[in-house]
């Protein structure tokens, strides 16, 4: 039987947060249906390792990225599904605050799916403190200087460290995310095979509006003539997408192509157009090399920020 799950838990490192949960078979657990919560975290690892090890399989862990929260998780091909939202941390403290948090509507899909129990541990028993005590990070060599990193000071450590902590707690065999946080997908692959996890990386397609707009928990605060405005953003890409098609190879050709687009709607303001290897990140001086190529985006509309990106062959 199948398990799905997806939650939140809120921890700030650069005025932002992480959310993480999970969801285990119902093997072993009876006719129990009721969402658990395990504290503190430390009661919580421990829990679930003494339970998996009566299980003859072990599940897979999934992230609720903005590309599958709408429409649940992304078909798995492993036979048990954990979910786990991984952090988001912005430079700007009203960013954390507007931050949709859904917990009791995502428990009601799951539940929906058929989801036994749900992992979502609260942001204290994710980030047990003592005052004046050493906390503990994870970094990735590197990725502060990749363009989507210069405009988030802090958040990939942030994602580095609590994916690091659901991946020890939950030891899963698949973890799965959407392409949408195409850098996020960069880094887990990063940390499942720098950290010797024995876990397979599978990442989804970006889920879309029927107008092209990616899905994000973020478009909720878009006024209805942001909204409007809005599907720029992939028609900035599509644009790029169509000049690479046709032979150009100049990144900043590209890159122009698309920043075009967005230069036609006063009311947004571009971040960056990134051309990077879609292995690593690292931004791509020239084109045409073996690999494929992230072209991805990032623009301000109104209070609101969006990013997108899609892969050239």
């Amino acid at each position: 039987r199948s398990a799905a799950g997806c939650g939140s838990c809120a921890r700030s490192t650069s005025g932002g947060s992480c959310s993480g949960a999970a969801s285990w078979p119902r093997r072993g657990l009876g006719s129990c249906r009721r969402w658990a919560r395990c504290t503190p975290a430390t009661s919580a690892s421990s829990r679930w390792r003494a339970r998996r090890a009566t299980w003859s399989s072990r599940p897979s862990l999934s992230t609720r990225s903005s590309s599958t929260r709408r429409h649940g998780l992304p078909a798995p091909a492993a036979r048990h599904v954990l979910g786990a939202d991984t952090c988001r941390v912005s430079r700007q403290a009203d960013d954390l605050a507007r931050y949709p948090r859904t917990l009791e509507e995502d428990a009601a899909k799951l539940a929906a799916a058929g989801v036994d129990l749900l992992f979502a541990p609260s942001a204290g028993e994710m980030y047990p403190e003592e005052e004046g005590s050493p906390q503990p990070f994870v970094d990735v060599s590197g990725f502060d200087l990749l363009p989507e990193a210069r405009h988030r000071p802090g958040h990939f450590r942030g994602v580095a460290t609590v994916v690091t902590k659901l991946l020890n707690i939950l030891q899963p065999s698949t973890v799965y995310f959407g392409q949408k946080d195409g850098l996020q997908c960069v880094l887990a692959r990063r940390l499942v095979a720098g950290l010797n996890f024995d876990t397979e990386v599978v990442v989804g397609d970006t889920v879309r509006e029927p107008d092209g707009l990616a899905m994000s928990s973020r478009n909720v605060h878009l006024s209805q003539e942001e909204r409007e405005a809005a599907p720029l953003v992939y028609t900035a890409l599509l644009k790029l997408t169509e000049a690479h098609k046709a032979g150009e190879r100049s990144p900043a050709a590209l890159r122009a192509c698309a920043a075009a687009v967005i230069a036609s709607e006063p009311r947004m303001a571009l971040e960056y157009v990134s051309l990077a290897a879609a292995d690593d990140g690292r931004e791509l001086e020239k084109l045409g090399g073996a690999g494929a190529v992230m072209a991805s985006i990032a623009v301000q509309l109104g209070e609101t920020r969006l990013i997108d990106n899609v892969l050239l062959p």
